[in-house]
């Protein structure tokens, strides 16, 4: 049996994670600036658009678990999950309503970062797709809160494609996903137990630190 306190919305909203995206939106809403493109208030959107992205990822996540959690858990902890769901995905619609009004004056390459964006940030650890337990947690942090991010940040200011924003976000990706693989490491003897097919899992604690170093390491090349 799991503790309620798990699952409180404190618990659940993992604030702390909330440095990620701030840091994407700002690594993109900086480059955008210094090419020119000063609207501060598209970029306050920016920021908060990243933020509700986050905080729905977060509230969602334990819904993965669902059919995990529902044959031992009391009714008190299914209820605080089924909430925090539900609040997530309010957080994924606002996200939604403000990705709406960038894209509108935005490049066309924006719309399909936010859409597939939003499709891998529900398809996270939720079923069908459940990236998280097929060992893709790390390779989606990656993409969706490191290259899409401060890519999306970018084009929301006003820029165009350019292939060095691009390369400018590689090291924020890296150092986002390192962040993702150090929870995972932590958690290791834990997911084990609960048979959770995470990146750490798969390739070993052993692997996962090598990998770990690696990323680090490869970042500040």
């Amino acid at each position: 049996m799991r503790d309620i306190s798990e699952f409180r919305f404190s618990k659940a909203l993992r604030p702390f994670s909330f440095a990620v995206a701030l840091m994407s939106c700002a690594v993109g809403i900086r480059l955008a600036m210094l090419d020119g493109y000063s609207d501060i208030q598209r970029a306050l959107l920016i920021l908060v658009a990243g933020l509700l992205a986050q905080a729905g990822v977060n509230l969602i996540n334990d819904m993965g678990d669902w059919q995990d959690l529902k044959p031992g858990q009391s009714q008190p902890i299914l209820a605080l999950v089924k909430r925090n769901f539900i609040i997530g995905i309010a957080c994924f619609a606002l996200a939604a309503i403000l990705a709406s009004v960038l894209i509108q004056h935005a490049h066309q390459t924006l719309l399909w970062i936010c859409m597939v964006g939003l499709v891998g940030a529900i398809g996270y650890a939720l079923p069908p797709i459940d990236l998280k337990s097929r060992g893709l947690a790390v390779a989606c942090v990656f993409w969706l809160m490191g290259v899409f991010m401060v890519c999306g940040s970018y084009l929301a200011m006003g820029g165009g494609w350019r292939l060095s924003v691009l390369l400018n976000a590689v090291p924020i990706s890296l150092l986002v996903s390192t962040l993702l693989l150090a929870n995972e490491i932590r958690d290791y003897e834990q997911d084990k137990q609960r048979d959770l097919k995470t990146l750490s899992v798969r390739i070993g604690l052993t692997g996962a630190r090598s990998l770990y170093l690696s990323l680090v390491a490869v970042s500040y090349t």
